[in-house]
């Protein structure tokens, strides 16, 4: 490489380069840093790579955001905001090395809009009326005009007084609450199960709840217990009876009990799905290699490492990619492809139907292969109780499983998909619940 110093645009279209056509001179010390960063999502890891391979061209520190907020309070205020930060070109944009001024241009918005996806920059600014952060069917949280969060019914009556600083949404009876800087969790009366006492903490599921004191993370159990002691460095959500974990850069899974049933050895690895998990292993005799492969729950390889990418099973069929010169395509737990490589992007099933990417546009296909819904939105969400998000120019709208409108694209952004027949979403600037049809739960004002 020439020692004459490269200006902003070479320096752009070199790191973009090596992510697409200059493979071999590609920083794959970077590329690991930035692969793990975007939790295995190629696309992601590609706009991470471009940002740090500039940083690094032009002298500057290599962190990535996301290692830059590591220490930060996990503010679930600003996870709910990100939520809810338009989701537009979640899988990124794929373009040709062409004219260098338009490839820099779309490198810019592309990585700013995935870096968001991955929750690693500062999320938007606060609506300007007050947001309905949480539901469970019943009661709905809201932050009243004083600052502090409550929960309260469909009659606007509060049944939880409001008198903390966050509030989220009830899981499995309990919901998580914080009070001057700490999390606990409490139960539908409004009494505490957990006293707010942890740095961190994310919400039950299986009975179980990740909580993290300082640097470590363990699980609290529904009798509020801490059942598993804090040893971990990042704790995930238990799935089908394991749960992921962290130690040591390594992930494995823990059983209820908090044994291993899969030491911490994978580079990267998803939550149980029917049975199976996708994990991320690095080849010892070339540390550059990573591939990915499926184990079971007692940790053994039933399909071995041998993709580049891989989703969670749904409808007992996985999403992989074997290379970034192929296109995605379907297997089975034996790892033969059912249905052959023919998407830009795919996601796993849901409810008997997954999102494709076909070309820039989405659509969705059945366990079968064949279009159902054909590639006609922007982005495009799983199917949850019966219907999804779609997004057609830049505005967010409801389809069911035929791909008919139920609810035509306005909203800006969703924060969850249904849930008990509700779903968070924004509408110019303010924050609400709707049902189904597209109707407010409640006119969305603050409360007194």
């Amino acid at each position: 490489m020439s020692d004459t110093p490269l200006n902003e645009t070479d320096v752009y279209a070199q790191a973009w380069s090596e992510c697409h056509e200059n493979l071999t001179q590609r920083n794959n010390g970077l590329w690991a840093k930035a692969y793990s960063e975007a939790n295995g999502d190629e696309n992601k890891a590609v706009a991470i790579y471009v940002q740090l391979r500039v940083r690094q061209l032009t002298g500057e520190q290599t962190s990535t955001p996301q290692q830059q907020v590591k220490d930060k309070n996990n503010d679930i205020h600003q996870q709910l905001q990100n939520q809810t930060t338009d989701r537009t070109n979640k899988q990124g944009i794929r373009l040709p090395f062409g004219i260098v001024g338009i490839t820099v241009l779309i490198l810019l918005v592309v990585a700013g809009t995935l870096l968001l996806q991955n929750k690693t920059l500062a999320p938007k600014s606060q609506p300007k009326n007050e947001g309905f952060l949480a539901n469970d069917g019943t009661l709905f949280a809201i932050r009243s005009r004083n600052g502090k969060a409550g929960f309260f019914n469909k009659q606007r009556k509060f049944v939880i007084e409001p008198k903390y600083d966050l509030t989220c949404m009830f899981k499995e009876g309990y919901a998580r609450v914080k009070l001057q800087g700490k999390w606990g969790f409490i139960n539908k009366q409004g009494s505490y199960i957990v006293n707010p006492e942890y740095d961190d903490a994310e919400d039950f599921k299986e009975g179980f709840a990740p909580v993290r004191l300082g640097n470590k993370w363990g699980y609290v159990n529904d009798s509020g217990r801490l059942a598993i002691s804090l040893r971990f460095d990042s704790a995930s959500q238990f799935s089908e009876g394991l749960a992921k974990i962290k130690c040591n850069e390594k992930e494995g899974f823990i059983d209820k009990s908090g044994n291993y049933v899969a030491s911490p050895q994978y580079f990267f690895a998803r939550d149980f799905s029917e049975g199976v998990a996708a994990v991320w292993v690095i080849d010892k005799k070339d540390i550059d290699n990573i591939a990915v492969g499926y184990i079971t729950t007692r940790g053994i390889f039933v399909i071995g490492p041998q993709f580049l990418s891989g989703e969670s099973f749904g409808s007992s069929l996985a999403p992989v990619r074997r290379s970034l010169n192929e296109k995605w395509g379907y297997i089975d737990k034996m790892g033969k492809f059912l249905i052959d490589p023919q998407f830009n992007y795919a996601q796993p099933f849901k409810e008997g139907l997954a999102a494709v990417q076909i070309g820039k546009k989405w659509g969705y296909i059945d366990e079968s292969g064949q279009q159902v819904i054909r590639p006609q939105f922007d982005n495009a969400s799983h199917f949850q109780e019966g219907v999804a998000f779609v997004l057609i120019n830049h505005k967010w709208g409801i389809i069911d499983k035929m791909g008919n409108f139920i609810v035509q694209p306005m909203f800006n952004s969703y924060g969850n998909d249904f849930e008990d027949g509700y779903a968070f979403v924004s509408l110019n600037g303010t924050n609400t619940y709707i049902d189904k049809s597209g109707k407010y739960v409640f006119t969305p004002l603050s409360v007194d």
